[in-house]
């Protein structure tokens, strides 16, 4: 619906929408925004307000916010949500009588701690419809769908140059959880086809091993796919088995190494499936090793590594991210110093480190309880250039 009310310029929010303000008076429109579920949007035809073209030039605005240029098509960005390896979320945020005002993607991943969380690829709101409650809106949607979808708290990552993102991180009650996120995309192609390059041959020859063409690449040392067969082995590591059968929705659950003599694993590192919007492509997560006492860390990372290769010439993956704990001082050197893993950045610059940032279940519910105002209140000539911003 759409309302035109007089108001003064220098109100243009709350006191204008209250009506006592005094002043020279301008138009303000008020616009019921509703939240179209990513479902309906892959469903929608072109005559309908929120499609997947219309969703394509919402991530192709953030993308250009980031520095980043987007050149999906809405066919590949179809088949990135659909076929993605795990279940995307999401919504549009539509105002009604103007266009769409923001938007969230969102999908199930496992931490650390062996949890089903929730973790936010993408939060955008329109650029002029900033300032006017659009994002306490997208908080609430996501805030409301962790709770509801078992997840035990959201997280996501922001540039650390966007001071306007930090401070809504900051407002929202978000924490960064002291946690590293290192880039492992160069680990996925270890191998080539005949087995003979090594870019981490001084390590190998450390811990005794070799190239791997799906057997033994550490002596005594096996990794596997974590699977629903290994329900039972993930307890003697602290790990909670009912997060293998609570992610029935999530193929990629990481993975599991087992020594030779030993019917318990050593280690397991869990992970999930990725995805970019901005690149269209697929990729991991995995998060901070979990492994027993005594176990050589080193031979066990590079047991995994040469799995994680095997696993990428059957599936492929552009881009691979790995989840350490700054309190983790021996493994962040083994990732950074010894395989060469960066901090993960936005576009390669130090500046723009990406910084990992999480909603507890406690401030999830704290949101999801304070139902947000859902009119947006804006002038006529931001509404029009948002919704030309958007076809054009």
């Amino acid at each position: 619906m759409s309302v035109l009310r007089q108001t003064s310029p220098t109100f243009c929010g709350a006191a204008a929408a209250n009506g006592n303000v005094q002043g020279s008076s301008v138009c303000v429109q008020e616009h019921l925004v509703q939240a179209i579920d990513l479902q309906d949007v892959l469903k929608a035809d072109s005559q309908d307000p929120v499609n997947l073209d219309v969703l394509g030039h919402l991530i192709a605005a953030q993308a250009s916010l980031h520095h980043q240029q987007y050149r999906g098509t809405k066919e590949r960005l179809r088949r990135l949500l659909t076929n993605s390896g795990n279940t995307v979320r999401g919504f549009v945020l539509y105002a009604e009588g103007m266009g769409p005002a923001g938007f969230a993607i969102y999908y199930p991943m496992i931490s650390g701690e062996g949890k089903r969380i929730s973790y936010c690829e993408d939060f955008f709101v329109v650029e002029s419809c900033r300032g006017h409650g659009i994002i306490n809106q997208i908080f609430h949607e996501l805030a409301k769908r962790t709770l509801e979808e078992g997840s035990e708290y959201l997280e996501w990552s922001t540039d650390a140059r966007n001071d306007a993102v930090l401070k809504c991180n900051e407002k929202a009650g978000a924490k960064h959880p002291n946690i590293v996120t290192l880039s492992a995309t160069h680990l996925l192609s270890a191998h080539d086809e005949s087995g003979g390059r090594d870019p981490l041959s001084s390590i190998w020859q450390q811990v005794g091993g070799n190239f791997s063409t799906g057997g033994e690449v550490v002596p005594n040392l096996r990794t596997y796919l974590l699977e629903a067969r290994h329900v039972d082995h993930t307890k003697p590591l602290g790990i909670d088995s009912n997060i293998i059968r609570q992610t029935g929705d999530m193929p990629f659950k990481g993975f599991i190494t087992f020594e030779n003599g030993r019917p318990d694993p050593v280690a397991i590192v869990l992970g999930s499936l990725h995805l970019s919007t901005f690149k269209l492509e697929k990729g991991i997560y995995l998060e901070n090793p979990v492994i027993a006492e005594g176990v050589d860390q080193r031979a066990v990372v590079l047991s995994v590594v040469d799995k994680m290769s095997q696993y990428t010439r059957k599936n492929p993956l552009g881009h691979a991210k790995w989840h350490v704990s700054e309190k983790n001082e021996q493994m962040l050197h083994l990732l950074k110093e010894e395989l060469g893993m960066p901090v993960d950045t936005m576009d390669g610059s130090s500046a723009s480190e990406l910084l990992l940032f999480r909603l507890t279940n406690g401030s999830l519910r704290k949101i999801a309880a304070n139902e947000p105002d859902r009119v947006l209140r804006i002038n006529p000539s931001a509404s029009i250039g948002a919704r030309n911003h958007l076809v054009r």
